[in-house]
């Protein structure tokens, strides 16, 4: 079976994930929003709030009643989520253009808040060259869960052999390869531009 469907991460692979950018009126460099980010569990909500479909209001009102700190940081990122995904990736939406261009079917697959989401939905116009995106917040599932994947396959009539899966992340990766999914781990659009040419998806180059 040839490959027709090439299914895209999103997160630092179209768009590059800047959660500082959305805290700029907290601190006054990226630096220091880091050091924030990693001392009130910013990553940790997201991934097992926000990108899982959690009760974001209810999550927010109990840190609140706990860390009038937290409460802050996380209600100053929510307010201000699209600057955190609002510059693309190098390269990479041209590239999906160039796979419409030679009639693949493009799909999705992101573990994304449904904030999140929305405000990539209208700064990225190249979204609506995918019949189905995958957004782990309103599935309640995520990456690199072997569910997830068959969910998205199975509601498109999709086998594992007629996709590739890209993603920066290699358990992602993983997950995907073992659904049977033959997957590119994402270092630069110009590096999956050389993997996909070898796999014979895109006829010529163009990227250097």
């Amino acid at each position: 079976m040839t490959y027709d469907t090439i299914i895209f991460d999103f997160g630092n692979v179209i768009n590059r994930w800047e959660p500082a950018a959305a805290l700029a009126d907290l601190f006054p460099d990226a630096e220091q929003a880091e050091l924030a980010m990693d001392r009130l569990g910013f990553k940790q909500w997201v991934g097992d709030v926000l990108d899982a479909g959690g009760d974001v209001e209810a999550s927010l009102a109990a840190i609140k009643d706990v860390s009038l700190e937290r409460y802050a940081l996380l209600t100053t990122y929510m307010s201000k989520i699209g600057l955190a995904h609002s510059i693309a990736v190098e390269g990479t939406i041209d590239l999906i253009q160039r796979l419409a261009d030679e009639k693949y079917r493009l799909l999705g697959m992101t573990n994304a808040g449904l904030a999140a989401y929305d405000a990539l939905e209208r700064q990225f116009p190249i979204i609506d060259l995918m019949s189905d995106v995958f957004v782990s917040a309103r599935e309640k599932c995520m990456k690199p869960q072997a569910e997830a994947f068959e969910r998205l396959l199975n509601r498109n009539n999709l086998q594992p052999q007629q996709c590739v899966f890209v993603d920066d992340a290699p358990r992602n990766v993983s997950g995907a390869e073992a659904c049977g999914i033959r997957s590119l781990l994402f270092s630069s659009a110009a590096q999956l531009e050389v993997d996909l040419l070898a796999m014979g998806v895109l006829k010529s180059m163009v990227l250097k």
